[in-house]
């Protein structure tokens, strides 16, 4: 009987794309936006008719200059405050709309450090040829994610590696109003209409023999959005992307290069118009914050996700948890009613951060593991294809220029 393995991908196996960790997010936002910079924000608002009460600008600032609160804490805390407000109503909607706004700023640094780091980006992807080594087996290998960036689909786009994400590709587009690439004036997205979940399948490989990638992407990505008044969940389509800068482009063109509506501006939406000339909105999808997929904060993605998340981790038997530190419930949880099924599961931690097993999994004794190796560092081992002193040159020196190249 075949033993699966799988990923799960924390924002530690983002770290070597240049991507920021959860307080990297947090000191840009916390330095950007200070008491001031929000009060000022403000006023600009209230001269555009969307001004926030001074009350949710108080909130809001004292969560923000709280130096032991992350992004997504200062974001759970809007939302514990959102929840103290329903007898409040003006107060709750104003409460609201600084948390979408927030999770719009979140959103936008992703895209940005994604687009920006593209020169990063390709010094990297010569070193990752062992992440191509490490899926030569014979199934589908899944790869769950709580991460919204798209390196895992750049890195199959580099590698020729064939991958399916759940979506189907039923011709849907909308129009560019310009592209660099001759060849297409359109982005093509592949959807899943939401009141189907519990109808149709999700298009992942479930052939024995299949080979590939499943990918899941649990908490939304820079690339999924809700549309058609959230009757469908889309991916942006990048099956004619052969390298890592289309699918940038891809990514940079759909917020920038859509028919979007002049002086018009919907807060975590990109408001264009179709090819009828009708108004269309496309809704970010990004999750974050300290109440993913609980009824107190309002969320971006299908509830249906979550369940999914489960019963599709049901296919592996040993799971590689990557650059993850056990900081979302609804996850820590999936683990341990799926390690609890079975003394065959095991659980790998790997993160060079981690030296003890999380509390939660001591008593699954012999069925986890710590690796103190970076996501790199654990690819060259299990392949057996140590670093070149030049390749080790090549990293030390990205450890340096790293910060430099984010900002």
């Amino acid at each position: 009987m075949k033993n699966w393995r799988g990923m799960f991908l924390g924002a530690g196996a983002s770290y070597d794309f240049g991507l920021p960790l959860v307080w990297d997010i947090t000191n840009e936002i916390r330095d950007w936006l200070t008491p001031n910079k929000l009060n000022d924000l403000n006023e600009h608002w209230k001269k555009c008719g969307e001004g926030r009460k001074n009350q949710t600008i108080e909130i809001t600032s004292k969560l923000l200059t709280n130096s032991e609160l992350h992004y997504e804490q200062i974001i759970g805390a809007l939302e514990v405050e959102i929840g103290r407000t329903h007898n409040n109503k003006d107060l709750f909607q104003d409460l609201h709309h600084m948390r979408s706004w927030l999770v719009e700023l979140v959103s936008i640094l992703l895209i940005f450090r994604q687009v920006k780091n593209e020169k990063y980006i390709k010094n990297t992807l010569d070193l990752y040829y062992r992440f191509q080594k490490f899926l030569d087996v014979d199934y589908p290998f899944w790869i769950f994610t709580s991460n919204h960036d798209l390196n895992i689909e750049i890195l199959a786009s580099h590698y020729n590696i064939t991958y399916k994400t759940g979506f189907y590709n039923r011709g849907m587009s909308i129009p560019l109003i310009q592209n660099e690439y001759k060849n297409h004036s359109r982005i093509k997205f592949d959807e899943f209409n939401c009141d189907k979940f519990h109808q149709e399948p999700l298009n992942f490989m479930n052939n024995i023999n299949d080979r590939g990638i499943n990918l899941f992407k649990i908490h939304g990505a820079l690339d999924i959005f809700l549309y058609d008044d959230n009757k469908k969940y889309l991916k942006i389509n990048f099956d004619e992307c052969t390298n890592y800068r289309h699918i940038i482009s891809l990514l940079r063109e759909i917020n920038l290069l859509i028919a979007t509506i002049p002086d018009f501006k919907c807060t975590n939406e990109i408001a264009f118009f179709d090819d009828q000339k009708t108004l269309q909105f496309l809704r970010r999808s990004v999750l974050t914050g300290m109440h993913k997929f609980e009824d107190r904060a309002s969320q971006s993605i299908p509830s249906e996700i979550l369940p999914l998340f489960k019963r599709h981790l049901g296919y592996v038997d040993e799971l590689f948890v990557i650059g993850y530190g056990f900081g979302d419930t609804h996850i820590n949880q999936t683990f341990r009613e799926w390690i609890s099924k079975s003394s065959n599961k095991k659980l790998i931690i790997v993160n060079p951060r981690i030296t003890s097993i999380p509390e939660d999994f001591k008593i699954y004794v012999g069925q986890t593991k710590i690796i103190q190796e970076s996501f790199l560092e654990f690819l060259a081992r299990e392949t057996r294809t140590p670093f070149t002193v030049s390749e080790r040159s090549l990293i030390d020196a990205r450890k340096g220029y790293r910060n430099h190249v984010q900002r």
